[in-house]
C-alpha cells in the first residue's frame, strides 16, 4: 500500500480492517513480492498473508482491492477472473485521468493507468470514498451503476477531538498547507476569505 498505514489508502484500509465488523471475516493479506513489505501496523490486521493468489482464487471469498488505480493488476488477475471470488474495489479518485499533464507524463505511466482503468471492469462491486468519486466512476464505467456504495474516508484518530474546538469567529486568517498541485483547491480557500 502506497504511503503505509499512517496516510492515504493505507490509513483507510487499516481503519476498515480494524473495524469490529471485519472480525466476522478471516482476513488474508496478499503481499505482492514486487512491492515493499507493508508496515507492521497493516500486517497485524490480517489473520495471515500470502504472496500467490493461485489457491485462494479457487475458494469462495471476497477480494478487497484497496488501490486498483495505483498498482499493476497482473498479480491479482486470477482473482478477478475467478467464478468463486467476488472482487471489490475501493475507489479513491481518478486524479491522474483528470490531470494527465501532471500525473501521466510518460508513455509507460499512461499505459499503466489505462490498464488499471480497463481492469476496473473485472470488479463486481465498488466502494468509492465520496459521491463525487462515485459519479466519476459511473461516468467512466457505466456498468458500475447499481454496484457501488459510498463509504466515506477513514479519519485519522489524531484528527478527532475529544471536545469541541472554539469557532473561527474573530480570527485574522486561515493557514492552508498545499503545494502548487491544482487538486489541492487552494483557490477555493482564497475565494472564501473576505
Amino acid at each position: 500500500l502506497p504511503g503505509g498505514a499512517a496516510r492515504g489508502i493505507g490509513q483507510h484500509i487499516a481503519t476498515m480492517l480494524a473495524a469490529p465488523e471485519a472480525r466476522a471475516f478471516e482476513i488474508v493479506l496478499f503481499l505482492d513480492p514486487a512491492m515493499p513489505v507493508p508496515d507492521a501496523a497493516i500486517l497485524h490486521l490480517g489473520d495471515g498473508a500470502i504472496t500467490n493468489v493461485y489457491h485462494v482464487s479457487r475458494d469462495p471469498c471476497l477480494f478487497l482491492q484497496p488501490a486498483p488505480m495505483s498498482v499493476p493488476p497482473q498479480p491479482i488477475m486470477r482473482m478477478l477472473h475467478s467464478g468463486t471470488v467476488i472482487p471489490i474495489a475501493i475507489v479513491l479518485d481518478f486524479i491522474p485521468y483528470d490531470f494527465p499533464d501532471l500525473y501521466l507524463t510518460t508513455p509507460t505511466a499512461r499505459r499503466s493507468y489505462r490498464v488499471c482503468l480497463a481492469t476496473l471492469r473485472r470488479y463486481r462491486h465498488f466502494l468509492p470514498i465520496s459521491r463525487a468519486t462515485e459519479s466519476r466512476l459511473h461516468a467512466l464505467l457505466p456498468s458500475s451503476r447499481g454496484a457501488s456504495d459510498v463509504t466515506g474516508v477513514a479519519i485519522r484518530r489524531s484528527l478527532i477531538r475529544d471536545a469541541p474546538s472554539p469557532g473561527f469567529a474573530g480570527r485574522d486568517g486561515v493557514l492552508v498547507i498545499a503545494g502548487d498541485d491544482p487538486r489541492k483547491n487552494t483557490e477555493v480557500v482564497l475565494r472564501a476569505c473576505p
